[in-house]
């Protein structure tokens, strides 16, 4: 099976996690999508919310997705900090008959030769590049690198995790940013300091 990973925080997956999903859903370029939060980033601030919470939200945001979407618990596992290219050996020694492609926001394809054994990856994968707000897709950058397709979004992953959790913290309006069932789970277990 060709299956999209698609890796992050899910701190908490907003809708725009979803609106990702749907346009690759859309594609149909991949058997299945595999949402897979990391257990602690591999570059930028430490997470602060257990990865158990963060799993539990992909799940329910998988959950309203269908049958083509489910959660990789590959990466919390390990209980350690994630990269991707370990993550890509991994997969391959547990699912051989698969091939995996990644789906990463076009910020970070200008920081693809930071990464870890980046070249190693990128001869070992392909990557689907979604529009972010504010970033412009560079046509070299898109030609330099193994990109299987770009995906445009109607709103450009306008909400963004951190927007909710401030918004929660400064008490505004924030449900309309995470689907019902995840609204719902950061009440019930007062995450991001919710009353």
């Amino acid at each position: 099976m060709q299956i999209a990973i698609y890796g992050g925080g899910f701190n908490p997956p907003t809708v725009a996690y979803l609106e990702v999903i749907q346009a690759l859903l859309e594609l149909k370029k991949f058997d299945q999508i595999w949402l897979m939060p990391y257990f602690e980033r591999a570059f930028g601030k430490t997470v602060t919310t257990a990865a158990m919470h963060r799993l539990s939200m992909a799940q329910l945001l998988a959950d309203v997705c269908g049958s083509g979407v489910q959660v990789c618990d590959l990466e919390v596992r390990q209980a350690k900090r994630s990269f991707t290219i370990e993550t890509q050996r991994a997969l391959l020694q547990l699912y051989p008959e698969h091939e995996f492609d990644w789906i990463i926001g076009s910020d970070l394809l200008a920081e693809l030769p930071r990464w870890k054994e980046s070249e190693a990856l990128c001869q070992m994968t392909h990557f689907v590049v979604v529009a972010r707000a504010g970033y412009v897709l560079d046509e070299v950058e898109l030609e330099r690198f193994p990109v299987l397709g770009v995906v445009e979004l109607a709103s450009p992953l306008a909400v963004s995790s951190s927007q909710v959790r401030a918004q929660i913290q400064q008490q505004q309006v924030w449900q309309k940013s995470v689907i019902p069932s995840i609204a719902t789970y950061i009440l019930d277990h007062k995450l991001y300091g919710v009353d």
